[in-house]
C-alpha cells in the first residue's frame, strides 16, 4: 500500500508503472485477439520480445565453493518422475509425426498403450523410485468401464457431453497398476474433473469416478496420489469457453473430491489444480481464466499436493505461441533461469494458502505439444532436462514429472522401437547418483553458461555428487572448486555428444548403445583433482563427479 501511494504521488515512478501495466495488458490483449482471430500464430508471436542476447563467455574460470555445512533443503526419493499420458494410455489422440500439420490439436489416434512390454519394464524399472503420472489434456474425456457397463445411467454423468468419448477399460486399468507394481513405480493418476462429469449446472459429480475407486480398493490397488483434474486453467481452450470453471467453483469440487478418496483411500494423498504456466506470462489469460491464485484462496489448504505445469517453449505443432521453439534458444542461461519466477509465483500463494503441502511440478517437457523435432529428442535437450532439475531441486519442489516416458518428440523413449534418447540416459544417471539432500552452492559468476548443483550422493554416506552442465555449444568451461573436502578417489561420469542436434550420447568418450534388452553399465572413470583444483567441461556437456570420502555427515541420511 505504502509503495503504491509513493507510485502515485511521483510522475518518475507513474510513468514506468503505466508502461509495465499497459505492456502486460497489451500482451494478453493481443493473445486474446489471436485466440479470436484467423491468423493464431501472427497475433499471437507479436505480442511478446524477441529473444534476448546471449552473454558474452568471459573465458574466466568458474570458482564454486560447496557448502559442507547443512544440506540446504531435501526432495523426494521420487524426485525425477515421468508420465505417460492418458490419450496414449486409452487410445486417443495422440501427436503424429506429422509436425507442421498438427496445428495445436492431436489428429491421430493411436492404439491403447501397451504396458505388457518387457522391454519397457527395463526402461521404467531403471528410473525407480519415481511416480508414474497418468494424466494430460485426455483424463478430463475420460469414463472408467468398470464391469463393462458403460451407459449414461450407470456413470451419472453428462455423457451426451462430446467430451466423453474415451474410454479407461477394467482391463487396461489393471495393466497400469500391475506396471506400477512390478517396476517399483507409484501411481499419480489424474481424475476426470472435465465437462463429461459434471452435471447440467455444472456440479462435478463423483459417481463413475466411486465407480473407479470401488475396483481398485476391491483390487488391493495402491494408488498414493489422486490429482484431480489436469490443466484447470486451461477448460476454456481444450473443452470450450462455457466449460470454463473459476478457481472457486473448482474448490468446491475438489472438497468433495477430497472426502470421496478419504473414504476410499484414506492413506493416498490429493492433488490440484495442476494450473499450466506458459513462458513469459505464466497463467495465460489469467486476468480472464486464471484459476491458481483463486483456487489457493479458496480451497488451496484442501490439496496435500500443489500441482502445476511449465513448458519453457511451443513446438510447431502449437497453434498459439508466445515463444516457438528454436534449436539452441535453451541454451541461452536467461530462458533456462525462467522457470525460477514461476516457482517464486506458485510457492507464494501456497505458503500463504497451503503452507503444509507439497509442491510438485507435475509436467513438463523441453518444448509444448509433442516437444520440436531435432531439439527435445536431442542432447540439446537433455542439457535443459538437467539444468531444470537442478534448478528445481534446489526450490526444493518435492518432485518434477516429465512428460513422457516413450513417444511424440518429448519422450525419453523414441518410438517405434523403444530406442533410448539422451535425457533417458542422463535420468538415469541422474537417478543413480543423486540423493534427497541438496547442498548450497557460492560461485564467482565469471561464467554465466556454467550451472551448478551439489547432491548428497544416494546411498553413500558422508558422499557429494557435483552436477556441472556446460551450456556453451561451441567454448568448453573451466571451475575451479574451493572449499575444504576431501577428494581422493573421485569418480567423474562425463556425458558429451558428436552433435548437440542429434541423439548420440558419449560417456567418458565412449558411446552409449544398448545392447538388445541388457542395460549397458554407464560405468565412471577415477577423477583425480590437480593441484589447482580445476575441472574442465566440454562445450555442450553434463558432467556428474562424486566425491566418495568428502565426509558430509549430514548426507549420511540422504
Amino acid at each position: 500500500m505504502n509503495l503504491l501511494k509513493k507510485i502515485l504521488k511521483s510522475p518518475f515512478l507513474l510513468v514506468p508503472a503505466i508502461l509495465i501495466v499497459s505492456g502486460v495488458i497489451f500482451q494478453d490483449v493481443l493473445l486474446q485477439l489471436a485466440l479470436n482471430s484467423g491468423l493464431p500464430r501472427i497475433v499471437a508471436e507479436v505480442a511478446y520480445p524477441p529473444s534476448p542476447n546471449f552473454p558474452q563467455p568471459t573465458g574466466r574460470p568458474e570458482k564454486l565453493t560447496i557448502l559442507t555445512e547443512q544440506v540446504k533443503t531435501h526432495i523426494d526419493k521420487k524426485f525425477l518422475s515421468f508420465a505417460i499420458d492418458t490419450s496414449q494410455a486409452v487410445g486417443g489422440l495422440w501427436w503424429s509425426d506429422r509436425v507442421a500439420e498438427e496445428g495445436g490439436t492431436e489428429k491421430t489416434k493411436t492404439l491403447p498403450f501397451n504396458f505388457n512390454n518387457e522391454r519397457l519394464d527395463i526402461f521404467a524399472r531403471n528410473l525407480a523410485p519415481a511416480y508414474l503420472r497418468i494424466g494430460g489434456t485426455d483424463a478430463d474425456k475420460l469414463v472408467y468401464d468398470i464391469g463393462g457397463m458403460v451407459s449414461k445411467n450407470k456413470l451419472g454423468t453428462n455423457n451426451d457431453n462430446k467430451d466423453s468419448s474415451l474410454i479407461l477399460s477394467e482391463e487396461t486399468w489393471d495393466d497400469i497398476n500391475r506396471f506400477t507394481q512390478r517396476n517399483g513405480l507409484s501411481l499419480f493418476f489424474t481424475v476426470n474433473a472435465g465437462p463429461s462429469a459434471r452435471d447440467r449446472d455444472g456440479d462435478w459429480t463423483g459417481d463413475n469416478t466411486q465407480r473407479l475407486f470401488e475396483h481398485t480398493k476391491n483390487k488391493g490397488y495402491r494408488v498414493p496420489v489422486w490429482e484431480f483434474g489436469n490443466e484447470i486453467n486451461g477448460f476454456w481452450y481444450t473443452h470450450g469457453k462455457k466449460n470454463h470453471i473459476t478457481g472457486k467453483q473448482y474448490a468446491k469440487d475438489f472438497l468433495k473430491f477430497k472426502h470421496l478418496v478419504a473414504a476410499y483411500f484414506p492413506q493416498a494423498k490429493t492433488a490440484g489444480p495442476a494450473s499450466a504456466f506458459w513462458p513469459l506470462v505464466g497463467e495465460p489469460l489469467n486476468f480472464k481464466y486464471g484459476v491458481y491464485e483463486d483456487f489457493m484462496m479458496h480451497g488451496g489448504g484442501l490439496a496435500d499436493i500443489v500441482t502445476w505445469h511449465y513448458y519453457p517453449q511451443q513446438s510447431k505443432r502449437c497453434k498459439y505461441s508466445v515463444r516457438r521453439a528454436e534449436p539452441n534458444l535453451l541454451l541461452n542461461p536467461s530462458y533456462l533461469d525462467e522457470i525460477t519466477k514461476w516457482i517464486d509465483k506458485v510457492e507464494y500463494e501456497k505458503e500463504k494458502y497451503a503452507s503444509s503441502a507439497e509442491i510438485i511440478l507435475g509436467e513438463t517437457g523441453n518444448a509444448q505439444c509433442g516437444g520440436e523435432a531435432g531439439v527435445s529428442d536431442a542432447f540439446v535437450g537433455g542439457l535443459w532436462w538437467m539444468d531444470e532439475l537442478g534448478l528445481c531441486a534446489v526450490r526444493g519442489q518435492k518432485a518434477v514429472i516429465r512428460q513422457t516416458l516413450s513417444g511424440a518428440n518429448y519422450g525419453l523413449i523414441e518410438e517405434p522401437g523403444l530406442k533410448p534418447r539422451p535425457d533417458y540416459w542422463l535420468s538415469v544417471m541422474f537417478k543413480r547418483l543423486v540423493g534427497t539432500g541438496v547442498l548450497g552452492i557460492k560461485r564467482s559468476m565469471d561464467n554465466a553458461y556454467v550451472r551448478a548443483y551439489a547432491f548428497c550422493t544416494r546411498g553413500q554416506c558422508g558422499s557429494i555428487t557435483l552436477m556441472l552442465i556446460n551450456v556453451n555449444e561451441t567454448q568448453p568451461a573451466e571451475i575451479l572448486l574451493a572449499g575444504l573436502f576431501n577428494t581422493e578417489g573421485a569418480e567423474i561420469f562425463e556425458f558429451t555428444t558428436p552433435d548437440l542436434y542429434r541423439g548420440e550420447t558419449l560417456l567418458n568418450g565412449a558411446l552409449v548403445v544398448m545392447e538388445g534388452n541388457s542395460m549397458p553399465e554407464l560405468r565412471g572413470r577415477s577423477f583425480a583433482m590437480d593441484n589447482g583444483n580445476r575441472i574442465g567441461l566440454p562445450a555442450g556437456s553434463c558432467t556428474f563427479i562424486v566425491f566418495p570420502n568428502a565426509g558430509m555427515k549430514s548426507c549420511c541420511n540422504s
